[in-house]
């Protein structure tokens, strides 16, 4: 049985390990935009104009902004700004991958956790016999 308990320290060890990295990336993040990007192509609506033959206008950038219950805000990112939005926007979906990670991590971590206690319990049976408990 202490092999399996060795075993389920070790894996929990690893894990505590990622999730240590993940921190640090996602505590060194820096500036972010919260949202997602979008390029998108439009049909302007003027008569004889190239898009009414599908030679739509742009790109044109905006970052959408979720609103919960409500549809998302679109706001135009010019297009000067575009990389320095994208940057700061990936930045965001980083660290999000990493909250979500951390996440999963938990979990598994308190798995071998339960993994071990159960363990523990039973190198513990019938070593401790108290007044008034029935033996283990």
């Amino acid at each position: 049985m202490t092999t399996d308990i060795s075993r389920l320290r070790q894996q929990a060890g690893k894990l505590k390990k990622r999730r240590g990295e993940l921190e640090d990336h996602a505590l060194r993040a820096g500036a972010m935009v919260r949202g997602s990007l979008l390029e998108l192509m439009r049909k302007c609506g003027k008569p004889g104009c190239k898009c009414l033959r599908g030679e739509l206008h742009g790109p044109n950038y905006y970052l959408s902004l979720p609103k919960p219950g409500k549809r998302s805000r679109m706001i135009p990112v010019p297009r000067d700004r575009v990389k320095t939005i994208r940057s700061l926007n990936a930045r965001y979906h980083d660290f999000q991958h990493a909250m979500t990670e951390i996440r999963r991590l938990n979990e598994e971590i308190e798995s071998l956790l339960l993994a071990v206690r159960e363990e523990q319990l039973g190198l513990g049976k019938g070593k401790v016999e108290l007044p008034g408990l029935p033996p283990a």
